[in-house]
């Protein structure tokens, strides 16, 4: 029975109950039984995302198991034109990812955050929050020494802890992304994570948020110009431990979403 014809069929069977003395009534709260048939609104469909930039799509990275992207050291990921996905290194951190996470909710978009081990272990529930509001996780080495500073056995040792210590702080909710720190690979570590299912996520477009003169304008000129050198397409790299990133982040994504680009979220779902 469809959700009208039972609230129909609710109010005859009362109508007939009491002999129609309730009759009225009945029919005067009948739009909030048909209400109450109905599932609440999502936030899409609540209007408090008009106007926002928002998610355009999502990409399952499932699909693409152990491979590995990002034009600056791999392929570049099939983003369509005037496609961005937001990605944050280096967190969490107490000062500047809560910040980034109010953000990206008040936008109604998500991100994807490598996380250093060492920074889950003293911000765990600032890692959960970023769980919590729709982004995802990938991991960033435990201590965000470069790999190729390491021989092969401490490359795998070290990808092993931080990959520990965030299935201890967010069980399996974590993606199996991995990221090098400073984006220096190895291919000890990047076939050791792809045999254990990760994905190598590198960059298409830098935003050079750490240098000591950023600026929010700096920072949004260097996204903006690298995304057009990318066929206005990419994979961009700023950082949750940068507080210029705060007072930076809504100015980005407004100046985003004026010269028409959508983000996309990546996620990994079996």
């Amino acid at each position: 029975m469809g959700k009208l014809a039972a609230a129909i069929y609710g109010v005859k069977l009362m109508a007939k109950i009491y002999k129609g003395k309730f009759l009225i009534p009945i029919f005067a709260i009948f739009p909030f039984l048909l209400l109450g048939c109905s599932s609440a609104p999502s936030i899409e469909n609540s209007g408090q995302c008009t106007g926002k930039i928002g998610i355009a799509r999502n990409i399952n990275l499932a699909q693409f198991k152990s491979q590995n992207f990002g034009s600056i050291g791999f392929q570049k990921l099939d983003l369509k034109p005037y496609e961005v996905v937001l990605t944050f290194d280096d967190g969490p951190t107490e000062d500047v990812t809560p910040s980034i996470i109010s953000t990206l909710k008040d936008n109604c978009t998500n991100a994807t955050f490598f996380m250093v081990g060492n920074n889950i272990e003293k911000n765990a529930q600032i890692g959960r929050e970023v769980l919590k509001s729709g982004n995802s996780i990938g991991l960033h080495s435990y201590s965000h020494l470069s790999m190729q500073s390491l021989d092969n056995a401490a490359q795998i040792e070290d990808f092993e802890h931080v990959r520990q210590v965030a299935k201890n702080a967010f069980g399996n909710k974590f993606a199996p992304f991995y990221r090098f720190p400073f984006l220096k690979n190895t291919d000890n570590l990047i076939g050791h994570a792809n045999d254990n299912g990760f994905n190598i996520m590198s960059v298409d477009v830098i935003a050079y948020d750490w240098e000591v003169n950023a600026t929010s304008e700096t920072i949004i000129n260097n996204v903006l110009n690298g995304l057009e050198k990318n066929n206005n397409s990419g994979i961009v790299l700023m950082h949750d431990n940068q507080k210029i990133n705060i007072e930076t982040l809504p100015k980005l994504l407004d100046a985003l979403k004026a010269k028409n680009y959508k983000i996309v979220k990546l996620e990994y779902r079996d």
